[in-house]
């Protein structure tokens, strides 16, 4: 098994959360298109459990998302807005500074939080 860095070792999707983000759901090239049903796939046999961040659920409930994305994602178990502790805040900081290296912060805020909430609840080291 390949090591993490810090000494981690890699875990099995099966074993733990793994994260979706809402483009998933309505994919329009190849290969994404391919991978995105197989993930889905795994979910629908119960070999993989997928979340949705509640910044997710967010976007779903936006009035231009298609119904058959809204249907699918409402099959699946979301977090929720949590109050976060002051190592998180910088965690999550952390991550949307990188997300955003020149570009708008505001644009890269929820994919900032998706990202931090599949390392906190998806079990991955972070």
């Amino acid at each position: 098994m390949k090591r993490y860095k810090e000494g981690y070792g890699y875990i099995h999707p099966s074993r733990t959360n793994s994260f979706l983000d809402t483009c998933a759901f309505d994919p329009k090239y190849a290969p994404e298109d391919q991978v995105a049903q197989t993930i889905l796939d795994l979910h629908d046999k119960a070999i993989v459990q997928l979340l949705l961040s509640h910044t997710n659920q967010k976007e779903i409930e936006h009035p231009n998302t298609p119904n058959r994305v809204k249907q699918r994602a409402s099959e699946m178990i979301f977090t929720i807005d949590a109050p976060l502790n002051i190592d998180e805040v910088t965690q999550q900081a952390r991550i949307h500074s990188v997300l955003t290296g020149n570009g708008n912060p505001e644009k890269y805020r929820a994919d900032a939080t998706h990202v931090f909430e599949a390392g906190k609840y998806g079990g991955y080291p972070r």
